[in-house]
């Protein structure tokens, strides 16, 4: 009997490791509506030297609509809560963009690939990556995501992630799905 209740626990506390915040916005003077929808997992270590600073990994979802018209947008973000290690800086308008690459494995990978963000200049601590396929192909695929942060003036560090519960979580929300 105690074994099945500590199933049963561990079956909830796994649905309850993934966060969601959604925000919705209505602007009655153009009739444009956004809704975003962000679900992050926590890394089992942070990337700061700050431990209350712990790293995300999230799926954002915004869609946004006009009369009929629709449009999604599905992005991989890493709250790495640190500056990471700048690769290649891009400027588009006023606005900096780095591109930086991180290693990443999968599950039991034994090779990691080098995985490209963006970050910005605003936000310095989160790397977003905007690529539906990537998530669908891998993210979904996978139970277990590591990734590898060097962090600017200091070392590299990794966190794991367990993603299981994301793709579950992802097709709960209508907004992330035209």
């Amino acid at each position: 009997m105690k074994m099945a209740l500590m199933c049963v626990l561990s079956v909830a506390a796994s649905a309850q490791q993934v966060a969601v915040t959604k925000i919705a916005k209505d602007d009655p003077a153009t009739g444009l509506k956004i809704v975003t929808v962000l679900m992050t997992v926590r890394g089992d270590k942070s990337y700061s030297d700050d431990p209350a600073m712990p790293a995300e990994l999230g799926i954002l979802c915004q869609q946004s609509s006009l009369g009929k018209q629709k449009k999604l947008d599905v992005s991989l973000t890493l709250g790495a809560g640190v500056a990471a290690q700048t690769g290649i800086p891009v400027s588009i308008g006023l606005q900096s963009l780095g591109i930086i690459l991180t290693p990443i494995r999968f599950d039991q990978d034994e090779q990691p690939r080098q995985l490209q963000w963006h970050q910005t200049d605003e936000f310095p601590g989160i790397l977003i990556r905007n690529d539906f396929k990537f998530v669908r192909d891998h993210i979904f695929k996978a139970k277990l995501v590591h990734i590898e942060v060097a962090r600017s003036g200091a070392g590299a560090k990794v966190s794991s992630f367990d993603v299981s519960g994301l793709k579950d979580e992802y097709r709960k929300h209508q907004e992330c799905r035209q």
